[in-house]
């Protein structure tokens, strides 16, 4: 976070830093290993609600009117 970082200038507080680091490195190995994937197919996929939109959004039925 820019508000804590050591540059600023301002006297700022060891503890929070060592949180904020920590904050961080949890926030790194969360997402080291985590795949994003922009195809269409995983989108709806992960996203059943629009899959069904999708699907049966132009229907007079089931569709928004």
């Amino acid at each position: 976070m820019k508000l804590y970082h050591p540059d600023r200038g301002e006297e700022h507080d060891p503890e929070r830093i060592k949180l904020v680091n920590a904050a961080y490195k949890i926030l790194l190995a969360y997402t080291e290993n985590y795949r994003f994937s922009f195809s269409e197919e995983e989108f709806y996929e992960q996203s059943p609600e629009e899959r069904l939109r999708r699907q049966f959004g132009g229907d007079p039925l089931w569709g928004s009117r």
